[in-house]
């Protein structure tokens, strides 16, 4: 390894008599970064590795570090052990239409991995609206209904989240984002956060029923607004 040779590198990956763990990725991958001319050869080795050790968000980063984000789909989607927690990790390493889309709009007629709001509202969290900005577009971009719909279906992203995103809506020059979030938000009942159960819908004094466990999503929203 330390020769840093990556035929060696390899040979070992295809034959197995590599250990396959998370830090031997990473040094492939940095490897890949100082040797450029090895790198489309270190991005393919880095992706069997963390997919190998478990380690199942870089496997997916390393698939669109090389320019294969359906590929990367196809690996989150068909994943079982891919988590929410992977989700984020690989938005915001690799943040693209063309890949949020895909985990906030399902894929290839499987479910959606994430919620459009966490997704944005993640994004503005780190201090990356533009990207927010971008998905939304091209969302609203699709048709009148289209933003309406994934706001009314989002089971994560409670309303104030919405609203919040509204307002960098604004504040980015995207008010005709902003005025359809307000529509499509505007008739929803109210949500307020349960911290026993998640987030509990309320319209005046009668509760509305929960909709399916969103456990993994409710915990990082819970991170995002407190």
């Amino acid at each position: 390894m330390y020769r840093g040779d990556a035929c060696l590198w390899c040979d070992g990956v295809s034959a197995s008599r590599l250990t396959f763990s998370e830090a031997l990725g990473d040094v492939i991958c940095r490897h890949g970064e100082t040797e450029p001319t090895t790198a489309p050869l270190c991005l393919v080795l880095a992706h069997a590795v963390f997919a190998g050790s478990g380690a199942h968000g870089k496997a997916a980063e390393a698939l669109c570090c090389q320019g294969r984000v359906q590929g990367a789909l196809a690996y989150v989607h068909t994943c079982d052990s891919f988590s929410m927690e992977d989700c984020i990790y690989l938005v915001l390493r690799c943040a693209s239409v063309e890949l949020v889309r895909g985990l906030t709009q399902g894929w290839r007629g499987r479910l959606p991995m994430l919620s459009l709001g966490l997704v944005a509202s993640v994004l503005v969290s780190a201090q990356r609206t533009c990207y927010a900005m971008q998905l939304l577009r091209a969302i609203y971009s699709c048709g009148p209904d289209c933003l309406r719909e994934a706001i009314e279906h989002d089971a994560v992203c409670p309303s104030p989240g919405w609203r919040g995103l509204a307002e960098e809506c604004e504040r980015h020059s995207c008010s005709d984002l902003a005025t359809a979030i307000i529509a499509a938000v505007a008739p929803m009942p109210l949500r307020r956060l349960d911290h026993d159960e998640g987030w509990a819908e309320t319209a005046g004094d009668a509760q509305l029923p929960k909709g399916r466990d969103n456990s993994e999503g409710r915990s990082l929203m819970e991170h995002v607004f407190y």
